[in-house]
């Protein structure tokens, strides 16, 4: 089911007029593409992103400022949002180098029940949102929106053939088989595009943590990155999409 203005008021213990007026003001629910742009943003906090566990914030990483900037454009854009609720900085944790904070707690609440996982998410088990996973046009921006995050970089390594491209995320030991029915999910999903994947495979995430990182590659046959650029990519401008249309375009000269 999707979310709905009954389903955010439903967070609140008390509901103030203010805030009833405000999702009336920012004209939330009222077309297709708010929901489009809504499965594009729980997928990012699915990814880099961060939900507070109080539901006042959230926030986007990335390493590169000027696709932090463009997500606050669509944020502004499509949510509502007023510039003064960001804050833009740059960071050194986590091998990221730029960080959106949004301070905006209605905002939070709707990716909340949109689906998306508030806390850490290392430790909350998560999946593609119902009312997300039925829907190809929302499938495929959900798609997008997380591979931007967590897949690897695509370029070439050696002459005319690409890298091997992986998708990894982790997770508590106890939450494994949970975690599992989630990456079986995005897998299949880039298999209903005719993109060939991997096995899923399981390794600890290093010798002193309590995750476990589940991943699955998809091939690195030239024929099946072109197929991945095609009908999945990358949606936005950044680097990384760059070099995407870049390898595909040396891989496409190889295959005439």
């Amino acid at each position: 089911m999707k979310p709905s203005i009954s389903s955010i008021l439903g967070t609140y213990k008390y509901i103030s007029k203010n805030t009833t007026n405000k999702i009336y003001v920012r004209k939330w629910f009222s077309n297709e593409e708010f929901f489009y742009e809504l499965a594009y943003f729980v997928a990012k906090i699915m990814g880099d992103g961060h939900l507070s566990k109080n539901l006042g914030s959230c926030s986007f990483s990335d390493e590169n400022q000027s696709s932090i900037e463009k997500l606050q454009k669509l944020m502004i854009k499509y949510f509502g949002l007023d510039k003064n609720q960001f804050k833009i900085r740059r960071v050194e944790a986590w091998g990221k180098s730029w960080k959106l904070d949004v301070f905006d707690s209605l905002f939070s609440r709707l990716l909340y029940v949109a689906g998306a996982p508030k806390g850490k998410k290392v430790e909350t088990p998560f999946h593609i949102p119902k009312w997300i996973n039925k829907n190809n046009k929302y499938s495929l921006v959900f798609l997008q929106g997380i591979l931007e995050d967590e897949l690897t970089t695509v370029k070439i390594e050696n002459k005319n053939y690409a890298v091997g491209l992986q998708f990894k995320m982790a997770k508590m030991e106890d939450l494994l088989p949970k975690h599992y029915l989630f990456m079986r999910q995005i897998k299949k999903k880039l298999e209903d595009l005719g993109i060939e994947c991997g096995n899923l495979s399981t390794i600890r995430s290093n010798k002193k943590a309590k995750t476990w990182d589940v991943y699955f590659a998809i091939q690195r046959n030239k024929r099946n990155i072109i197929c991945f650029k095609e009908n999945v990519g990358f949606r936005l401008e950044s680097p990384k999409k760059k070099l995407l249309f870049k390898t595909c375009k040396i891989l496409q000269k190889t295959l005439q």
